[in-house]
């Protein structure tokens, strides 16, 4: 019986959520909160928590795995976990659990641990890569430490430990005396027990002393077996479980990260956006992989018909893939079927992909060799509610096949986008603005022909979806792909640095400073000036390939000079006298008649749960903050809920709905 069949047969019996029991609600009832998952603090019974919610075709599902079994077969499996006494080079001790964890290759230890031997460390900034993340960077602390098994024995030196905000262990899968006393070669093993309920020490192969043993003790096939080092016994293996002191018999392994960690870090960001000061100090440095990405893309540039063309940045020149063919023809069945329940869908989207190998992006693969460094890009349709009728195709280049995707073999490149706030505000900073976009930007940075094998992908030939597919690689820079906007930005700028000496400064400086990504945003003293400037402005970019598109301006001078196929479609055949039309802005309301900036709130029917204030509040761009008087209010809401350790999904109280 799945998650929905058990909570529809609860609802139906009307049985509490809780407990399971009587025809009460779960907020009324008396028993406490019976979810044994960590950091779970909704009020209903383990069988019925909410995992990690599989992903839609559209992106690549996390692995994850939640296992939960009734009582009476229920196997608890010990992993190398016992308590040790820890002491810091300050001479304060602690008691904690110990993860021997022989699949990582460095030690680690809790945020919390370091707190209780007040003892900090150097800063450090690390990047860990785990099951369910690649390469994902964290900040942390690097100690020494010093082990010891709790009733005294050897120390063993951990060097260059480094801490984490938080490790995601419990003590549920350590051995206890209990557990091996019914085991006759175990049952004399001396298991302490202390006070604590969390591992805050990850002790790796990189101490190699914690590891070595002394002494192992195994049983017959499928038994626990224990290992005696310097620190003591641990034991690991399937072990007979008490199901009354062991989670109601629920046993959760987790490989993906579940939904409210991604909406805890959703909710940092807005913090971290609304109170910005670090951020526009890290662009002043390179790391040595956006070093090493640069120096990829300077190496490989070239000019050829009027485009620039340049290698992708990979991580490694000797980057392999392995075959992942059956995974692109089974992401195209998926779209095959939607497409069937979508005529509306297909109709949109077989025109696009045609169109890119009618324009040369794409180009059918003739050559039945494949190379080393080959791979087939699934590819899925994406809209968007402010382009209306607008389909685009996203190859998905985070999509795994064996662990390894696209992405995870490409550096992502510097960040050479100027900033967003300072676009904005150079923006609202003269008396005529104007703004204009480039058409497919991407597309228009060609990829080496030594490259474009790992960008093949499947098609049927003439969008017929009754034809057995083909076999295509794109030519181009690709929406999906991590490095994409560094080098199509760094095609952008060597535009404006080849041709420096062929126009104005202020035409120069449009290009370094005004642009945000695919989006042009400038404003000027006079109509005369801008009407120069964006006849100067299309023939610049001209020259690398790029078309300067959908031009709208507060002066009906300036929109006259634009060809009327270059205009934004609200103001190609506009009447004189009509009032100019409101567009967005990066992310903003341009009414342009005014030259004033707005914002359009979509209120949806949310529930009142921090998901869904949350919702609410994000879902306004204001990058500039000029909407904050009103949207702080909201803010604060959220701070005091987070205060009160209110569940994300929790009815707020009533005195904070008067709010």
């Amino acid at each position: 019986m799945n998650l929905g069949e058990r909570r529809k047969l609860v609802s139906k019996l009307k049985l509490c959520f809780n407990c399971l029991k009587g025809k009460h609600f779960s907020n009324t009832c008396r028993k406490p909160k019976q979810c044994v998952v960590p950091l779970c603090s909704s009020k209903h019974h383990t069988l019925l928590h909410t995992w990690v919610k599989p992903e839609s075709d559209q992106t690549v599902t996390q692995p994850s795995v939640n296992c939960a079994a009734t009582n009476g077969s229920f196997l608890k499996t010990c992993l190398g976990i016992k308590p040790a006494t820890v002491i810091a080079r300050n001479g304060n001790s602690c008691q904690t659990d110990e993860l021997f964890d022989d699949g990582a290759d460095k030690t680690l230890c809790d945020e919390r641990l370091l707190q209780k031997l007040n003892y900090p460390g150097k800063p450090v900034t690390f990047q860990i890569s785990t099951i369910s993340s690649v390469a994902s960077s964290t900040v942390g602390q690097e100690v020494d430490l010093h082990v010891k098994p709790v009733f005294g024995g050897d120390e063993v030196k951990l060097n260059n430990v480094w801490s984490v905000k938080r490790l995601p262990i419990t003590t549920r899968s350590a051995a206890t005396a209990e557990d091996t006393r019914k085991i006759p070669y175990l049952s004399d093993l001396k298991i302490p027990r202390v006070d604590v309920t969390d591992v805050m020490l990850l002790i790796g192969t990189d101490s190699p002393d914690a590891y070595v043993p002394l002494e192992v003790r195994a049983g017959e096939s499928n038994q626990p077996y224990a290992v005696r080092t310097r620190l003591g016994w641990t034991v690991r293996g399937p072990v007979p479980g008490n199901t009354e002191n062991n989670g109601a018999g629920t046993v959760s392994i987790h490989f993906g990260q579940s939904s409210d960690v991604t909406l805890q870090q959703q909710l940092e960001r807005m913090w971290t956006s609304d109170f910005n000061d670090v951020l526009h100090s890290e662009k002043d440095s390179l790391s040595l992989e956006d070093k090493k990405a640069l120096s990829i893309m300077e190496s490989t540039l070239t000019y050829k018909n009027g485009h620039y063309k340049m290698g992708l940045p990979w991580r490694s020149k000797d980057a392999y893939f392995p075959n992942n063919l059956a995974l692109a023809h089974a992401r195209l069945q998926q779209l095959k079927k939607k497409f069937s329940r979508d005529a509306e869908l297909y109709e949109k989207y077989s025109p696009t992909v045609i169109d890119y190998i009618e324009k040369g992006y794409a180009k059918e693969v003739t050559s039945t060799e494949d190379k080393n460094r080959t791979w087939y890009l699934p590819h899925h349709p994406v809209t968007n509610d402010n382009k209306p009728g607008k389909v685009r195709v996203v190859f998905d280049c985070a999509a795994k096949f064996k662990c390894i995707s696209l992405n995870s073999q490409l550096l992502q490149g510097p960040d050479l986008m100027n900033n967003l706030v300072g676009v904005l505000t150079r923006f609202r900073q003269e008396k005529i603005a104007l703004i204009a976009d480039i058409e497919a930007m991407f597309h228009q940075v060609r990829v080496c022909e030594n490259d474009c094998d790992a960008l093949r992908f499947l098609w049927w030939p003439e969008g017929d979806i009754t034809k057995p597919p083909k076999i295509y690689f794109m030519q181009v820079h690709l929406f999906g792909a991590t490095s994409s906007p560094s080098c199509t930005a760094y095609a952008l700028k060597r535009i404006a640095a080849d041709n420096a000496n062929s126009y104005e400064p202020e035409v120069i400086s449009t290009v370094n400073r005004n642009f945000y990504l695919d989006d042009c945003l400038k404003s000027v003293s006079s109509e005369k000036k801008a009407v120069k400037l964006a006849r100067y402005l299309q023939s610049l970019m001209s020259l690398g390939g790029f078309r300067l598109t959908k031009w709208l301006s507060n002066s009906m001078k300036v929109i006259d000079s634009i060809p009327e196929a270059e205009r934004a479609p609200s103001v190609v055949k506009l009447e004189p006298g009509t009032s100019l039309p409101s567009d967005r802005a990066l992310g903003v309301m341009w009414n342009v008649n005014d030259d004033t900036l707005s914002f359009k709130v979509k209120l949806t029917d949310k529930p009142l749960t921090r998901r869904g204030i949350l919702s609410v509040v994000s879902s306004i761009s204001d990058p500039l903050g000029l909407a904050s008087p009103v949207t702080l209010q909201a803010k604060a809401i959220i701070q005091k809920l987070c205060k009160e350790k209110l569940g994300w999904d929790d009815e707020i109280p009533q005195s904070h709905c008067n709010e």
